[in-house]
């Protein structure tokens, strides 16, 4: 059994809430992102920007496999499983996640390299909010990181690659990479905490 499967709740929830982080904070003093001058808006140091890039780069040729999955979400292999879908889905644990594209979960596993090579903290953050942090960060690009191209909203309701929901998308106008989904609720406009 595993020490995540041995640990009480509570156990964990403690735990969680020891080593959670302040994401902005903390990557500001990692040296991962920047403010740009603009209201409320962060984007890659050009470092940053550059680590994750040459990552992506690699993850091209080399396959992602299950090592980099468990370094992801702390587990051990024995408890990742690639799901049979349509979309990119693992299973950690018994938990399923998934990513609107191929290129979003390269991505998140580019950046989770980059943060390790940078800031030795990273592991001692929660595993959720270290996946909720990949997640946002893919939202600081300012181009495509795979092909240079233009970052943008899709504000045309669009079907969910993993769903039957309708949702706006972030996604690059020259490749068609989709990077987030946000899912729209019923009248009331964007969800952006999807």
């Amino acid at each position: 059994m595993s020490e995540e499967q041995t640990q009480s709740t509570a156990e964990r929830i403690k735990q969680e809430r020891q080593n959670a982080v302040q994401p902005e904070p903390f990557l500001k003093e990692a040296g991962a992102v920047k403010d740009t001058g603009d209201e409320q808006k962060l984007a890659f140091t050009d470092s940053f920007a550059e680590r994750v890039a040459g990552h992506i780069e690699n993850l091209q040729t080399e396959e992602i496999d299950i090592t980099d999955i468990a370094q992801l979400f702390d587990a051990p292999e024995s408890e990742v499983l690639e799901k049979d879908h349509d979309y990119t889905a693992w299973r950690v644990y018994n938990t399923v996640y998934n990513w609107p594209s191929e290129g979003a979960f390269v991505f998140d596993v580019a950046t989770d390299r980059a943060l390790r090579e940078i800031e030795p903290a990273w592991d001692d953050v929660p595993t959720n909010q270290r996946f909720m942090i990949a997640q946002s960060l893919r939202s600081f690009q300012d181009w495509c990181l795979f092909c240079d191209g233009t970052m943008d909203f899709n504000n045309t309701p669009v079907q969910s690659c993993c769903s039957d929901r309708q949702v706006i998308t972030l996604y690059c106008t020259d490749c068609d990479r989709r990077f987030l989904e946000f899912r729209m609720e019923e009248d009331q406009g964007v969800d952006m905490n999807s």
